[in-house]
């Protein structure tokens, strides 16, 4: 059973490339878990700021999910053209986009799904 909290839509973009040529592959999915937090810490001399992104993606089987990959919060129907880097979803989104940075296959877990981040 999908906990209650998991009621948001993610887009992921997975990144291939086919004899040297990077292309963009998108993936919808419903019922996910997100959450996007803002931190700040203090060193000596300066307040540094900080993101961190949480993703739950519903699955009984792992996308090929890898780092570099992009996630957006929503349905979202754009798809990055050929030889760019993604960065264009990233600028577009803003805090509702994020590069994949880690990835953990917990479909062995009560709740099969993937868990993204950054």
């Amino acid at each position: 059973m999908i906990p209650p909290n998991w009621n948001k839509d993610i887009t992921l973009y997975i990144k291939t490339e086919i004899n040297k040529k990077v292309q963009w592959e998108r993936f919808f999915f419903s019922r996910c878990f997100f959450k996007h937090i803002r931190s700040s810490q203090f060193d000596e001399k300066s307040r540094i700021e900080g993101e961190s992104y949480i993703v739950r993606i519903p699955c009984k089987t792992a996308p090929a999910v890898t780092q570099g990959c992009i996630a957006v919060l929503g349905n979202i129907p754009d798809i990055p053209g050929e030889k760019t880097s993604g960065n264009e979803l990233l600028q577009k989104y803003g805090e509702n986009a994020f590069r994949i940075n880690t990835v953990s296959d917990n479909t062995g877990f009560p709740v099969p799904h993937i868990r993204i981040g950054n």
